[in-house]
């Protein structure tokens, strides 16, 4: 009886001083007179030749701010047929009549101005470089003209599909020809990677960087990060997760979270691929998905002109939050990853707030308006767990899409067929982390969701050094489709990875992380089968990072996802006895609530507190703790 009682003080105790901290955390200061970047806008791609292109239905879902999405800008392609580019008139001039910009992507040349004489692969020849300015500029015409125009999509990678190799000197070298005779405004270079080291080459030539008025890249196989090459910065190409329907809302909810981290490095312009995909913000059925009305909290109410202003990233655990101002109106989008409701209080100077009005999107509802008061400089709003909520002052409030109901995924047939795809209901690898560069030494075991950590100069964990230290992953590796797969790895610094006891990566050296850095191999594996995997890492000394990604024909280049991971139990000995005493009592558990708020003594042990085995430490963990320290659970995970 005295345990239960105990149990049941203790666990008011651990929600009272979780829900305390974790409120006065929860406070972002807006600053409107620290003006960051100017927004061009939010969009996607309508790729004509090779997807249909939009109804009259499907650009008003697009395009208006009343009644659709309230994409800013659309993306369309270049084709090396002139033929092509008249079909492209009819979807660019709604896009301009409902206010959007229009940008171009060339991804060829025409075959006869290349080395190979193909529309694949093959470089630019330089004697045709004033050719292919005229081809873009009769182009532009041919449209009805663009806002700014791209010579080359993603150079820097080799593909079987239209494309052109060219270095970034290369890139560079044309443009600071003739950029300025290509009929529009030059962004380039638009690398795969967004590589800056790329970018920097190519503006390191003086001709290109004149003729240049926008930087532009693609962040596939890379994550959002800031640059400032003197000029604004657009984000021109990308997508999540194209295996996985666009009404996923756990999906739409990773790209809330890119739409934000791209904001906060000081991007300029968002733009998705395709506009209508099953994956995409409007369905092949001609709806809106989730993830488009994820993408119109920003694209509605956003609008070009505005400017992002200095606001709080993260006022709390998995809660994000950016600011804008047009004019006298603020902007402010937060989105809540939590699966609780979190309120937010918002301090502003350099603008006055009045007639706010909310929009929120969850996996139930979409763009629902609400309202909320300011006390003078200051409001506070209430984020629905696992949402995105717009909050606008001073302005109107325009009329909310139709929801829809989300439906079945179509694929359409491709040549080769793409191979079925099953996902798995993984865990994660079991980490094993060491004190030194030779995995002897064991400091803690925990349990990682996936290998996707950026630790910068810092370390994973309190109970180890920032420099010299190393790690083992293990478990199971479950393919989504039987094919061959190419798993790389992306390390500051070494890594060597085994899949079916075959070791395929051996990189075991110190080096930054970088595309020219990463390494990879290929394994063939089938479905409803788990190999083995191995993963080693090291750390020597400055930044630290460790990203394991793969790809194969039917998964677009990603990091290897949780849902396909599968790990060994952590050790039971070690799981709960979070202060090493060697027993596990109701300490154990108020030490671990206080880890959860920030509060957690430098001895603590963050391996040993999941005891859930889900790859975080939450107030669960500390009522678990708890409920085996009284009897009423006798083992974890």
């Amino acid at each position: 009886m005295y345990k239960k009682q105990v149990f049941t003080v203790v666990s008011v105790l651990i929600v009272f001083l979780c829900c305390v901290i974790d409120t006065a955390a929860q406070t972002a200061t807006i600053n409107a007179n620290t003006v960051q970047q100017y927004i061009r806008g939010f969009g996607a791609a309508n790729i004509i030749g090779w997807r249909d292109d939009m109804t009259a239905a499907d650009r008003i879902l697009a395009f208006s701010v009343t009644e659709g999405i309230g994409l800013s800008v659309l993306r369309v392609r270049v084709s090396p047929n002139s033929a092509d580019w008249a079909s492209n008139k009819a979807s660019i001039d709604a896009a301009k009549s409902n206010g959007a910009m229009v940008i171009a992507s060339a991804w060829s040349a025409p075959a006869s101005m290349k080395t190979n004489n193909n529309t694949t692969g093959g470089n630019l020849k330089t004697d045709s470089y004033a050719a292919y300015a005229t081809h873009l500029r009769d182009f532009c015409s041919a449209v009805g003209g663009v806002d700014a125009i791209s010579p080359i999509n993603e150079p820097n990678i080799t593909v079987d599909y239209e494309s052109m190799e060219m270095s970034a000197s290369d890139v560079a070298s044309f443009v600071a020809a003739q950029g300025a005779n290509c009929g529009a405004p030059i962004f380039a270079p638009e690398p795969y990677n967004m590589s800056q080291s790329f970018i920097n080459q190519y503006l390191s030539n003086s001709g290109a960087r004149s003729n240049t008025k926008y930087v532009a890249g693609h962040i596939y196989g890379t994550s959002p990060s800031a640059f400032d090459p003197g000029m604004e910065v657009w984000m021109t190409e990308h997508y999540v997760d194209s295996n996985t329907n666009g009404n996923d809302w756990n999906k739409s909810m990773n790209v809330a979270k890119e739409l934000h981290d791209c904001m906060n490095a000081g991007y300029s312009m968002y733009v998705w691929w395709y506009i209508k995909r099953y994956y995409g913000p409007i369905e092949e059925d001609g709806t809106i998905t989730k993830t488009g009305y994820v993408m119109a909290h920003y694209a509605r109410y956003v609008r070009p002109g505005s400017n992002k202003i200095s606001c709080t990233a993260s006022p709390a655990s998995n809660v994000y939050t950016t600011a804008y101002k047009n004019g006298s109106n603020l902007v402010v989008v937060a989105v809540n990853r939590n699966s609780s409701t979190s309120t937010v209080t918002f301090n502003v100077s350099g603008l006055s707030v009045s007639g706010l009005t909310t929009y929120t999107t969850t996996s139930s509802q979409n763009l629902a308006s609400g309202s909320v008061s300011a006390s003078g400089s200051s409001f506070s709003v209430s984020l629905p767990g696992s949402s995105i909520t717009t909050i606008v002052s001073g302005g109107g409030t325009p009329s909310t899409p139709d929801p829809t109901t989300p439906p079945q995924q179509t694929v359409e047939p491709t040549s080769p067929p793409v191979p079925t795809t099953v996902p798995g209901s993984g865990n994660g690898l079991l980490g094993e982390y060491f004190s030194g560069t030779d995995l002897t030494n064991l400091v803690l075991t925990r349990i990682d969701p996936s290998l996707d950590m950026d630790w910068v100069q810092g370390s994973p964990d309190s109970s180890i050094s920032s420099d010299n230290f190393s790690i083992r992953w293990t478990g199971k590796i479950e393919a989504r489709s039987n094919e061959t797969y190419t798993i790389i790895t992306r390390s500051d610094d070494g890594m060597r990875v085994w899949i079916d006891n075959q070791q395929i990566i051996n990189d075991w050296t110190e080096h930054a992380a970088s595309a020219d850095t990463e390494v990879s191999g290929t394994v063939s594996m089938q479905t409803g089968r788990q190999y083995d995997i191995r993963v080693e890492y090291f750390e020597g000394s400055g930044e630290a990072s460790v990203q394991l990604y793969w790809s194969a024909h039917s998964v677009t280049r990603q990091i290897i996802p949780q849902s396909q991971l599968y790990s060994e139990s952590v050790p039971q000995g070690n799981l709960g006895d979070v202060n090493d005493d060697g027993v596990i009592n109701i300490v154990d558990a108020l030490l671990t609530a206080q880890y959860y708020v920030g509060l957690a003594p430098s001895s603590f042990d963050a391996g040993r507190a999941d005891v859930d085995c889900n790859g975080t430490v939450n107030i669960v963990d500390a009522l678990l703790i708890a409920q085996y320290y009284v009897g009423l659970v006798d083992s974890f995970c």
